[in-house]
Parts: structure tokens; C-alpha cells; sequence
């Protein structure tokens, strides 16, 4: 089997400096084993692929797209798993790669189901999404909240949500919640807080909401 090396692999100083070469550098090596009989094997090399995706989303996502050149069941399983950031990044080339077009789908409508929540129970939200085209359309939908911090900033978090396939010009209701309770890793503020959506990687803002309450929960 060839060698392959993608177009994106032109190197620079300063990416040479900065790892990028090693990078590339264990390409042959993930292209030897990505077919691998052995499940382990195959996870580690989605796995060790998904780190570069981290600071070379485009690199990651020239070699899925090779191998999917002549798709398999186990290696369309390894390059879903490799390319598990660049989605929640919303990575457009990377959606394209495992059949996301943002141009195929639209967001028709958000909502929230309230514009004041109180800390510990649960933020509902719907969507309304439509496929645009004459075909059957897949479509990766994420929710984002906004969280208020202590200087008052908003900073982004990125749930998912739901993904399936629209058929040709369907619209389709979709319902979420969530539940805004202390956890362990985040902590909260009282006040605005926004709610956006992704639709095959194209974020669109939905409503924002207060949080109250927080001061009065005992942790």
C-alpha cells in the first residue's frame, strides 16, 4: 500500500519547532496500522490521531479523508473517533469529511423554554432544523451554553445533542434540557447566561437567560 502524505504536511520552521514534524513523522506508521484485526489497536491509532487533531485539525482531517477513499466499516468507526474534536469544534472540513454539510441543512428556529432559571433545576430548549436539499441530508446537532463568570464574561461549553439523517426537505422538532446543578469541575454565577446551537459546525445564538439563585446554594 502507498505511502500517503497529505498536502497539508508542507512544513515550515516554525512548525518543525513546534512538533509538527513528529507529527507527520508517525503517519506511515498509523497508515500501517488503521485496519489493524485488533480493536485496541485501531482506538489507539483514532485516539493518537484525535490528540494531533488538537493543534492540527487540518492535517487529521486530510488523512481521514484519504482513508475513506475506500471505506470499511471498521475504518469509518476509526475516523469518527479520530475526528471527536474537530466536531465538537466545529470543524467544517472535518464534518464535510463524515457527511455534515453545513450547506445541506438550516436552522429554522430556537427557543428556550425560559428566560430565568434557577440554579439546580433544569434549562429546557427546543430546535427547529430543516434540510434544504432534494437528497436525504445527515445532520450533527450540538447545544452551547454561555457560562457567566466571575468578572462577568461569558465562556462557551459545548454539549451534545442529537444526529441522525433528514430526509429530502423534512423539517424535524428537536427537544433538549439541561440540568444547571453544582458539579465538581465548574463553578456558577448568578446572571446572564446565553444558549446557541450548532447545526453541521454553524453556531447560531437561540436566547440567553438569567440563573438565579446560586448564592443561596449550599454546596
Amino acid at each position: 500500500m502507498p505511502l500517503y502524505i497529505p498536502a497539508s504536511a508542507v512544513l515550515c520552521p516554525s512548525e518543525i519547532e513546534g512538533g509538527y514534524l513528529l507529527h507527520v513523522l508517525c503517519l506511515p506508521l498509523l497508515e500501517r496500522l488503521k485496519d489493524d484485526e485488533t480493536e485496541y489497536v485501531r482506538r489507539s491509532v483514532a485516539n493518537h490521531l484525535n490528540d494531533i487533531s488538537k493543534d492540527h485539525p487540518d492535517l487529521v482531517t486530510d488523512v481521514c479523508r484519504q482513508w475513506l477513499a475506500q471505506p470499511t466499516v471498521k475504518r469509518e468507526k476509526v475516523v469518527r473517533h479520530a475526528l471527536r474534536s474537530n466536531v465538537k469544534a466545529a470543524h467544517l472540513p472535518s464534518l464535510a469529511v463524515l457527511g455534515y454539510e453545513s450547506t445541506d441543512t438550516r436552522l429554522v428556529r430556537g427557543e428556550l423554554g425560559k428566560d430565568c432559571v434557577n440554579f439546580g433545576s433544569k434549562l429546557a430548549f427546543s430546535a427547529q432544523i430543516e434540510n434544504t436539499t432534494e437528497n436525504a441530508a445527515r445532520y450533527v446537532l450540538d447545544f452551547v451554553i454561555y457560562h457567566r463568570k466571575a468578572n462577568g464574561t461569558l465562556a462557551p461549553k459545548v454539549f451534545k445533542w442529537k444526529r441522525g439523517e433528514l430526509q429530502a426537505k423534512q423539517r424535524l422538532e428537536v427537544k433538549g434540557e439541561h440540568k444547571l446543578r453544582p458539579i465538581t469541575t465548574r463553578r456558577y454565577y448568578d446572571g446572564e447566561h446565553r444558549v446557541a446551537v450548532i447545526l453541521n459546525g454553524v453556531e447560531t445564538m437561540i436566547g440567553s437567560f438569567d440563573l438565579v439563585g446560586v448564592g443561596n446554594m449550599v454546596l
